[in-house]
């Protein structure tokens, strides 16, 4: 295991080495007390989809998710939905033209 010094700085920010940043390849971490100090821990972008018997899904965030993504997350899912929305009308106006 590699360690590298950090310094926190009077405004309470920090910089991980480059090195560390490219290999996690994120810009989130999680900070959490431990035995004899804190350890950071990156947070990816995992997604887990899960169905309950009794009919009820959702999604779970084992490593958390920056509240920024989520929101995007949610437009892009409403967009999709809307655009979706829009064919199924479509469809069904061009269905009662030829048949009606």
């Amino acid at each position: 295991m590699h360690s590298t010094p950090v310094t926190i700085r009077p405004n309470g920010s920090m910089t991980l080495p480059k090195k560390l940043r490219d290999e996690f390849q994120t810009i989130h971490f999680m900070a959490m007390k431990v035995d004899g100090g804190v350890m950071l821990k990156p947070i990816r972008e995992e997604i887990e989809y899960y169905e309950k018997k009794d009919g009820t899904v959702g999604l779970h965030f084992p490593y958390g998710i920056d509240a920024g993504r989520l929101a995007d997350m949610f437009e892009e899912a409403i967009e999709k939905i809307e655009k979706e929305d829009k064919v199924k009308k479509r469809k069904r106006f061009q269905q009662k033209r030829k048949h009606g």
